[in-house]
């Protein structure tokens, strides 16, 4: 999912079923597609949505506006609780879910590079 008028140009959540770009189903299911994809490799029941990607803020008001239309039509899903958060959030669910819930969740330590777009000649 990518909102963003100036990067993008993927077409916004449309909630007016009398239009012709009516697309709301469509783009539930993409987001619905997509936490389930991450779910499949991800430890516990706690996902971080990941929105955007670089330079693609340049439309916030867009990016919003869609996520609130998704948002609040999945607002009563019965498998899904979906809501904007931060990183600190995240973390302390999941080490809750993992101390708590399932306490033999072993998490791995990255030691590889952190900084991977070091890579390139021109941030060097």
């Amino acid at each position: 999912l990518c909102f963003d008028s100036s990067y993008c140009n993927d077409d916004p959540v449309v909630t007016d079923e009398k239009l012709d770009t009516y697309n709301l189903p469509f783009k539930t299911q993409a987001l619905i597609h997509y936490i389930e994809s991450e779910h499949s490799f991800t430890q516990g029941n706690h996902i971080m949505v990941k929105l955007g990607a670089d330079f693609t803020y340049g439309n916030a008001r867009s990016w919003y506006n869609s996520m609130d239309k998704l948002l609040e039509t999945l607002k009563d899903h019965p498998k899904y609780h979906i809501f904007y958060s931060n990183p600190t959030i995240y973390m302390e669910a999941k080490a809750e879910e993992t101390t708590v819930v399932n306490p033999k969740v072993k998490w791995t330590t990255k030691t590889d590079d952190f900084f991977p777009y070091s890579d390139t000649e021109h941030v060097r």
